[in-house]
């Protein structure tokens, strides 16, 4: 919990042979609880046997197990070979920058209004809901 605490972003480690374990949801949960930039690793894929659909076939067992950080993009790698590490660097500031990017409040409402005026707000009692404005708030 100290280490999510203290992280910017969050790599939730899966082994391809075991794939989410229980473990992994209770972590994911608590990174996305926190805010942080999650990114997930799928480590010795070197010793998965594959065809032409195992990436999207594992990708999506991940993201139906995990279905509340379905952001969370995932890199497949191999620690003992070295496969796709280096892009796994480049990920972690790609998230970085991403889940730390602020948009303004003038930003926000302009999309809000857009929203509002392709689907109306729902009526209470024959009352409009109105939003008078919208701000991004801090970590």
């Amino acid at each position: 919990m100290l280490a999510i605490e203290k992280s910017d972003v969050c790599l939730l480690m899966i082994d391809a042979g075991s794939g989410v374990t229980e473990q992994d949801t209770k972590i994911a949960g608590e990174a996305h609880e926190a805010g942080k930039g999650i990114i997930i690793v799928v480590n010795k894929w070197d010793e998965i046997e594959k065809d032409d659909h195992t990436m999207e076939k594992f990708k999506k067992d991940i993201y139906e197990k995990l279905a509340y950080i379905t952001y969370a993009p995932i890199i497949f790698i191999s620690a003992k070979t070295g496969q796709r590490v280096n892009k796994l660097f480049e990920l972690i500031n790609e998230v970085y920058k991403q889940n730390s990017m602020r948009v303004s409040t003038g930003m926000l409402n302009q999309v809000i209004d857009e929203a509002i005026s392709i689907v109306q707000p729902p009526t209470d009692k024959g009352k409009r809901l109105k939003i008078l404005y919208v701000t991004q708030a801090r970590n």
